[in-house]
C-alpha cells in the first residue's frame, strides 16, 4: 500500500484494550505519521484485573500511563473511552458513543480488531464500529488477530499488507512501555516473528496485514 496516495489522511485506529492498536498495527501507525498523516488512537477499556477478577486502581493507573506513553512513541494522539468491562457490549448506548467519535473525527480511514477474534471486547468493538460505518464516507480495515490470542475456527485473510521495516523498532519501544504486564517480554518474540512472516510473504523484512472491508476514494 503506497499511503501516499492520499496526501493529509485522517485515521481512527480503534482498540478495544490498551496495547491492541500498538500490537495489531503498531508499525503502520508509526509509518503512517511519518509520511504526514493524523492519526487518533481510541482506547475503549483499560484493563486492570487480576486472572482471579479483582479490580486494581494502581495497576489501572500505570496501564493508563503507559497506553499515552506508547502512543507518543508512534506519534498519534490518544483518546481513553475508560468503558467497564463487564458493561462492554454490542448495543446502543456504545454504538452511539462510537458514532460520536467518528462523526466529530471525520476520518479517511477507519482500523479496528478482527470480527472473528477469540476475545469478546474485540468482537463487540468490531461490530460496533462496523456500525458506525454504515453511511459508507470512510475506508474500513481490521487488523490482524492480537497475540496472545485463543485459536478459533475462522482465518484471519489477509488482504493488505504493509510495510513496517523502518517502523518496527517503533513499534517494539511502544509495546515495551506496557512493562507492568510483561507484554514485551512475554509475547514480543512472537509479534515481531508474525511481523517477520507477514514481511517476507511480500519481499521486505517485517510488515502488518489487514482485512479490507471496504476501501473508499471520494
Amino acid at each position: 500500500m503506497n499511503m501516499k496516495e492520499v496526501l493529509n489522511m485522517k485515521v481512527l485506529a480503534f482498540g478495544a484494550h490498551a496495547d491492541d492498536v500498538e500490537i495489531g498495527m503498531g508499525g503502520t501507525v508509526a509509518r503512517m505519521i511519518e509520511e504526514g498523516h493524523e492519526v487518533k488512537i481510541v482506547c475503549a477499556i483499560i484493563p486492570h484485573e487480576s486472572i482471579d477478577g479483582v479490580p486494581n486502581l494502581k495497576d489501572k493507573e500505570i496501564r493508563h500511563k503507559a497506553a499515552v506513553d506508547a502512543a507518543n512513541i508512534l506519534g498519534a494522539s490518544i483518546e481513553i473511552l475508560d468503558i467497564d468491562p463487564y458493561e462492554f457490549t454490542l448495543n446502543r448506548k456504545y454504538t452511539k458513543i462510537f458514532d460520536q467519535i467518528v462523526k466529530a473525527y471525520k476520518p479517511d480511514e477507519v482500523y479496528v480488531n478482527w470480527h472473528h477474534d477469540s476475545h469478546q471486547d474485540h468482537r463487540a468493538i468490531a461490530n460496533m464500529i462496523f456500525s458506525s460505518a454504515r453511511k459508507n464516507n470512510f475506508s474500513l480495515y481490521m487488523y490482524e488477530s492480537m497475540l496472545p490470542g485463543g485459536i478459533v475456527a475462522e482465518s484471519f485473510r489477509p488482504q493488505l499488507f504493509i510495510n513496517i521495516s523502518d517502523t518496527i523498532d517503533k513499534k517494539i519501544a511502544s509495546l515495551k512501555t506496557y512493562y507492568s504486564i510483561s507484554l514485551y517480554d512475554q509475547v514480543g518474540e512472537g509479534i515481531v516473528g508474525r511481523a517477520s512472516f507477514r514481511g517476507h510473504q511480500i519481499g521486505v523484512k517485517y510488515a502488518e496485514v489487514f482485512e479490507v472491508i471496504k476501501k473508499i476514494r471520494l
